[in-house]
């Protein structure tokens, strides 16, 4: 009998023993769960504020000097020695962006232009171009070029020092002949591939001719493209022009002369 108690006795201990042991394995497990609850807490706490920032129930501040947020701003940044970077994408890039909100904003690398979407017309609004960019005419955007197109007279202004630019020059037609005239010749066409452009640049668009009438010649900068040549009436030459026009007849079989056209248009 005694044998048996003190077996019984050694098998209580044990058994409060691994008791104790597992308690200790729990109290343990809540301290570290304590202290990974406030590590998380601590990153937040940095990631919001900053160092020297501050928050508000309704605003966040960035600064190094622990001034509160403006209440009529979300997000307050304040700083001497370093600015804001917005995302940064090609075109391309752009134009994948599925669904904008309106009002997103991003910088365009290849226009060099902060671009904002508008929901009302569906399209990309630039704004605050850097660089050295140039205005004027209706501007769209194609294969990496900022093209420029004028419908009417107007300026074209390059708002940095100079910038070498490929010109189109088309000029206006020749109003054709009356009484069995010719035709009107066509308005000339002028390209340079490498125009120095700087500061403001009249440009002139040339319209067509009445009947009987040259085209108006169309200019930009010292570039001038001749308007065409006007059909002769009937019984006349056609006039020179950038492109001759037509000469009238006076019967069947008959024909007056062309005008003479421009070298080079």
């Amino acid at each position: 009998m005694k044998n048996k108690n003190t077996s019984l006795k050694t098998g209580a201990v044990l058994e409060r023993e691994r008791e104790r042991e597992r308690e200790r394995e729990q109290l343990n497990n809540k301290k570290m769960k304590t202290k990974k609850i406030i590590l998380i807490s601590a990153l937040c706490v940095l990631l919001f504020l900053g160092y020297g920032g501050g928050t508000s129930a309704q605003n966040i501040g960035i600064n190094a000097t622990g001034a509160a947020p403006n209440a009529s701003a979300i997000l307050d940044v304040d700083g001497t020695n370093g600015g804001l970077l917005i995302p940064r994408m090609t075109t391309v890039e752009r134009n994948l962006i599925a669904s904008p909100a309106n009002s997103l904003l991003i910088f365009n690398t290849t226009t060099s232009c902060f671009e904002a979407w508008s929901q009302p017309s569906s399209t990309w609004v630039a704004f605050g171009c850097i660089g050295c960019i140039a205005t004027g005419g209706t501007i769209t955007y194609s294969g990496g070029y900022t093209i420029h197109t004028f419908t009417s007279s107007g300026t074209f202004d390059v708002v940095c020092g100079s910038k070498n630019v490929e010109v189109l020059v088309v000029a206006g037609g020749g109003g054709g002949g009356i009484s069995g005239g010719g035709g009107g010749g066509g308005g000339g066409v002028f390209y340079n591939p490498s125009y120095t452009a700087s500061g403001a640049i009249t440009v002139t668009i040339g319209a067509g001719g009445a009947a009987g009438s040259n085209g108006s010649n169309s200019v930009f900068g010292s570039i001038v493209a001749n308007g065409g040549g006007y059909g002769g009436t009937n019984g006349q030459a056609g006039g020179n022009g950038s492109s001759g026009g037509g000469g009238g007849n006076t019967t069947v079989g008959a024909y007056w002369a062309g005008g003479l056209g421009t070298v080079g248009q």
